[in-house]
Order: structure tokens, then sequence, then C-alpha cells
């Protein structure tokens, strides 16, 4: 029947993509992405050098889908959000994996450009570098956090529905009605008149 497809980086990390987005962020381990590849555990290794190679490969992949849906130029405030909906889009196409880039520290090899960009994009829109830092510390947590709490949310829900349909006795959960996309709107444009009214000299 021919033989299978020759193995790249690309492949080997949109598998991991895949897999994570499928089954958690908890499933992606080289033991279980190798049988996804149906190749041996020691083929990866010479695509990714570990489990923390194939992580940050995977982190990139995500960043690169915010940063490919963010339009430069505009106000600071244009920027923050473009850059939160940017995030929340590839959240919502990667449930399973994106607890992976929310989760990541700052200092890690591949988030560290990543947010330099970033506070570059904030200070091209006229903030000043301290003010970029203290606004995007508090844009991520507030992005990230209610991000994985929206994620978190809809997989109990769906896993009660699942239980349901199955015949198991499980109460339907009261849906948190803030976590949509038009609270987290809300959230950052509170965000950007706090920054406003706090970090941001009058009329900046």
């Amino acid at each position: 029947m021919g033989r299978p497809a020759r193995l790249t980086r690309e492949l080997v990390l949109g598998a991991a993509l895949a897999l994570a987005d499928r089954e958690g962020a908890a499933s992606l381990t080289m033991r279980r992405l190798a049988a996804e590849l149906d190749c041996g555990v020691m083929t990866l290794y010479g695509y990714v050098r570990d489990r923390d190679d194939l992580v940050g490969g995977v982190v990139g992949l995500l960043i690169d889908e915010v940063e490919s849906g963010v339009e430069p130029g505009g106000t600071w405030p244009d920027v923050v959000r473009r850059s939160a909906g940017a995030y929340r889009a590839m959240a919502r196409r990667h449930p399973g994996a994106f607890p992976l880039l929310a989760l990541s520290g700052a200092a890690e090899a591949v988030v560290e450009p990543y947010l330099e960009r970033i506070l570059a994009a904030y200070i091209r829109a006229g903030l000043g570098g301290r003010e970029a830092r203290e606004l995007f510390g508090v844009v991520d947590s507030f992005c990230s956090g209610f991000l994985l709490m929206e994620l978190d949310e809809e997989a109990a829900t769906a896993h009660a529905a699942a239980r349901r349909s199955a015949g198991g006795e499980q109460p339907e959960p009261e849906p948190w009605t803030y976590l949509d996309a038009e609270s987290y709107a809300r959230g950052v444009e509170l965000i950007i008149a706090g920054a406003r009214s706090v970090l941001v000299p009058q009329g900046g």
C-alpha cells in the first residue's frame, strides 16, 4: 500500500498539536505521539530533542497563529484589542493545547521573544517601556485566566452532556454566563479604560 509519509519536524509538531487538541495537553508525551505517528519513540528524537522541545515547538505554533491574526499599526488600545482578540481566536481553535501557552513561563525560550515583540508593539503605538510592561502584565493575566476558565467550563458542560446521553446520572451544570465573547471584550475595554486613567498621561 506504499510507504508512510516521511517525517519532518513540521509534521511531528503538527501531529503533536492535533493530539493535544484532541486529548488535552497532558496527553502530549513522546510515547503517545510515537504511537500517533506509527513510529518508534527513538525516531522522534531525530526531530525533537526531548519533550520540552516538543512542547516548545507546539507553543511556537500557537504563537505563530496569534501573531498572524494581529494587524499591525494603530493606537495602543488598538494593539491591545487586536492582540487580545487574536489570542482568544487561537484559544478557541486549540482548546486542548491552549494551556501549554497560557501556563508557560515568561522566560521560556519560545515565549520570551513573543512577549518582547508584544511590548515593542505597545511602545511603537505610544506607550513608554514601563507602562507597556505594566499594561501587558494585566492584559495577559486577564486574557489567559478568562480563557482557561471559559474552556474548562465548556469542557465540563460537554462531559456532563455526554454522561447524560450515555444514561449516566449527571446533573446539568449551571453555565457561567459571563464566560463568553462579549464579557471577554468588555473586560479588555475595562483594562484599557483603567490604563488610560492610571498609566497613560492625559490625552494618551
